[in-house]
């Protein structure tokens, strides 16, 4: 087995560190690995910061056995985490040609160095694969029945990479007009609002972290994530003392067990679809850090109702509709799911572009002015070529029951607008 370095980053969270470093020393295979430590510096000004680097740098240094071999490098200026983690793992995997890389907060199981370099050795040349991740919050049993599966979502909570993924990646690459918006509503729940909020909100550069950008580029290369089926993984920092980290003081990840361990994991690269299952599907997609902490906040009701219709508008600041939207999928009928306000206006932005409106789903037996078929449930669906949903506050409820109904599209109603807003080159 070829042993990859770890990179680990460090800056104001000593309780965290120790643990996690503790964890790391524990795994098997730990005197085998390499380790660099990157301990970003104080935050000039911001009282009491410098003493708790100092401290932290202190006990960082009591690790230098613990390891094959061990760095501690202490930046000297803190440009928050980006500054931090992007030249870190630059360095370290130009000279060694893979990485393992973990945050301040990721406590690691036994058996996770195995693990990430059995995968590291054994997906190396397939390029299908763009990073190995041992985070999995769902404890029940998946279908793939083996040590791993592949999910097509990009999760920075303990994963590993080569040096040909990380040279196809740059901070400043673009890559949100090549994504498929509708693949991301559906798998990628932790990034589908930030990558929406980006597309709409070009000129903010507050949601590019290293992790969102990684997991823009390995969706917009259509590439995979290989994850542990037991969790190798937890995240302990949940306090919200971190500086990209929400509070979350009632997470806990049932999957994880920081003494389980296997000599040898029988690896698979089996999709995990809704197909190959469902019930597993839903709960990994929708883990319960995501759900608690993410959901409240990115999936408000308001501001995705505000952002959406901020987007109609920038399109119709230029003349433009939701054309470009109807050509690339050549639409010619569609249903619509919600007849409120949105509803309403998706109904205006289709009959402008010719579309023909099947049917209207509505739970609450919605007046219909318009004279369209009207349903309140969604068994016995008429056939269409997609089904959009206005109701977007709820769309990951709505597309879960319709799924087993209907055997067209599903799109949700912000997807419509913002992918006209990358198809019209307004990102």
């Amino acid at each position: 087995m070829n042993y990859a370095p770890v990179v680990v980053f460090a800056y104001n969270r000593k309780n965290e560190i120790v643990r996690i470093m503790d964890a790391l020393k524990n795994n098997t295979g730990a005197k085998e690995t390499e380790v660099y430590v990157f301990s970003n510096a104080p935050v000039e000004g911001k009282e009491g910061d410098k003493e708790i680097v100092e401290e932290i740098r202190a006990e960082l240094e009591k690790y230098k056995d613990s390891f094959k071999d061990y760095h501690l490098v202490k930046r000297e200026i803190n440009e928050g985490p980006n500054g931090n983690m992007v030249p870190g793992i630059d360095e370290v995997i130009r000279k060694h040609g893979r990485v393992i890389a973990l945050e301040d907060d990721i406590l690691t199981a036994k058996g996770f160095l195995t693990f990430m370099n059995q995968a590291l050795d054994e997906y190396e040349d397939d390029k299908e694969v763009f990073s190995i991740c041992g985070y999995n919050p769902v404890k029940d049993d998946p279908k793939v029945g083996k040590d791993s599966f592949s999910y097509d979502a990009f999760r920075s909570w303990g994963y590993g990479l080569w040096l040909d993924r990380w040279e196809s990646f740059s901070m400043d690459e673009k890559t949100v007009d090549k994504i498929d918006l509708k693949k991301v509503h559906v798998e990628g729940l932790m990034y589908a609002s930030t990558i929406q909020y980006d597309i709409l909100l070009p000129e903010n550069p507050g949601v590019r972290y290293i992790d969102y950008r990684l997991a823009c580029k390995e969706m917009a290369l259509k590439k995979t994530t290989i994850y542990s089926v037991k969790s190798l993984c937890d995240n302990i920092g949940m306090e919200g003392t971190g500086v990209t980290t929400q509070a979350d003081t009632g997470y806990l990840n049932h999957n994880f067990d920081i003494n389980y361990e296997k000599e040898s994991y029988d690896l698979s690269k089996e999709k995990l679809t809704q197909e190959s299952g469902a019930d597993y599907f839903y709960k990994f997609r929708e883990d319960e850090f995501c759900m608690s902490t993410y959901r409240p906040v990115q999936y408000a009701r308001d501001p995705l109702y505000y952002h959406m219709f901020y987007g109609i508008t920038k399109l119709a600041m230029e003349g433009k509709n939701i054309a470009s939207f109807v050509r690339k999928h050549n639409l010619k009928k569609a249903a619509i799911y919600g007849w409120g306000i949105a509803g309403k206006m998706l109904y205006r932005l289709l009959k402008k572009e010719d579309v023909e409106i099947s049917f209207i789903v509505d739970r609450n037996n919605a007046s219909n002015e318009y004279n369209v078929p009207a349903f309140n449930g969604v068994t016995n669906l008429p056939e269409t070529e997609m089904i959009i949903v206005s109701a977007i506050a709820d769309f990951h409820n709505i597309e879960k029951s319709l799924y087993p109904h209907v055997d067209y599209p599903i799109y949700c109603m912000d997807d419509v607008v913002c992918e006209s807003l990358v198809n019209e080159g307004m990102v």
